[in-house]
């Protein structure tokens, strides 16, 4: 029952905090996009070029058999992927690169992984786009 106390505490933190996380989070959206061509490109490519790479290996030397085109198949899987990958580099990196607030202020300190994440769902819904 101590552990529910605990997610409960830091879930109702994690509330009163919201709009920090919503500042934190559009500060890094707009240095990522500032140059919007680069953003969205990177955010496309990333999961296009690997999916190029897979389908050149995985239809042409070692045959994999789908019930879908190939590229659709791995595309799918590599924005997921991608996801993953990005949240978790920058959430693990989102403390050390804000340690003058961490240190200075005192707010809940998962504020910075969590803007992570949410950037890193952005991400992801653009490189979504690709498949509608």
């Amino acid at each position: 029952m101590h552990r529910f106390e605990e997610l409960r505490e830091i879930l109702r933190e994690q509330f009163e905090f919201r709009e920090l996380l919503y500042q934190i989070a559009a500060r890094d959206l707009l240095l990522r996009y500032k140059q919007t061509a680069m953003g969205f490109a990177w955010a496309l490519l990333t999961p296009a070029l690997n999916t190029v790479v897979f389908s050149v290996v995985f239809m042409r030397v070692a045959r994999v058999e789908t019930r879908v085109p190939y590229p659709l198949f791995a595309y799918t899987g590599l924005v997921v992927w991608t996801f993953t990958a990005s949240a978790l580099r920058f959430a693990v990196v989102s403390l050390t690169a804000n340690t003058t607030l961490v240190t200075k202020v005192y707010f809940p300190r998962e504020i910075f992984p969590f803007s992570a994440i949410v950037i890193s769902l952005v991400d992801s819904a653009v490189a979504t786009l690709l498949v509608m």
